[in-house]
């Protein structure tokens, strides 16, 4: 089962809270089903099937610059690829299916120039992370606080941020992870060894953020 980031003050936002409830499910619908590149296979009856409406062409006219029309059949989510991973890397390993992706419908030139006015662009957030890439984070404390105490409140420890702890962390990102990577990573592993006896022992920083952190990235459960 994939995992992905969501934005939970969408209810809040006026757009989203003037939907209709059938475009409401399809926009869920469609940011749950879509691949990692937010591409979607049109599938109109397996939609309507699951939101309980008949789902046209029509809807669409609800995500006017949010949703666009690849081809007859594919739709793309514009502001997917910025949401949930920030920047591409062709270094780190989950952005390579990604960037095959957009390559494949024409659109990584587009993401790479940005999204729109105010966004930074993939090209710059990179040239930012190449110009800091010996101090990743330390200028943002409050990152290692976020990972370490997401993890502390899944096993239900106290993991306090060490040095060590700051060089794992730093040496992944530098790989071009993000945050949400380490989130994924704990809760992949947690899944699968929080009610092990024989291996929760493993639930800490040396053993999820050490070499192994793609491998334990890429399980789905």
């Amino acid at each position: 089962m994939a995992k992905r980031l969501t934005a939970n003050d969408k209810w809040e936002d006026n757009w989203f809270r003037k939907l209709s409830l059938k475009s409401k499910l399809f926009w869920l619908f469609i940011l749950d089903r879509c691949d990692v590149a937010g591409i979607w296979k049109k599938d109109y009856e397996l939609a309507g099937f699951c939101i309980g409406e008949q789902i046209t062409d029509e809807i669409l006219n609800d995500f006017i610059g949010r949703i666009e029309e690849l081809n007859t059949d594919k739709l793309w989510i514009v502001r997917f690829i910025e949401f949930q991973y920030g920047y591409l890397s062709n270094k780190a390993s989950p952005h390579k299916p990604v960037i095959k992706l957009l390559k494949k419908y024409g659109l990584l030139q587009r993401v790479m120039k940005g999204l729109g006015k105010g966004y930074l662009t993939l090209k710059d957030k990179d040239k930012d992370k190449d110009k800091d890439k010996d101090k990743v984070l330390s200028n943002n404390p409050t990152n290692y606080s976020e990972i370490i105490d997401y993890l502390n409140n899944k096993t239900h420890r106290t993991y306090r941020i060490t040095e060590t702890y700051k060089k794992l962390i730093n040496a992944r990102i530098k790989e071009g992870y993000s945050v949400a990577d380490f989130k994924k990573v704990i809760d992949n592993k947690c899944d699968e060894w929080l009610n092990d006896s024989k291996y929760h022992r493993f639930l800490r920083p040396l053993t999820l953020f050490s070499n192994k952190f793609d491998g334990y990235l890429q399980e789905d459960k």
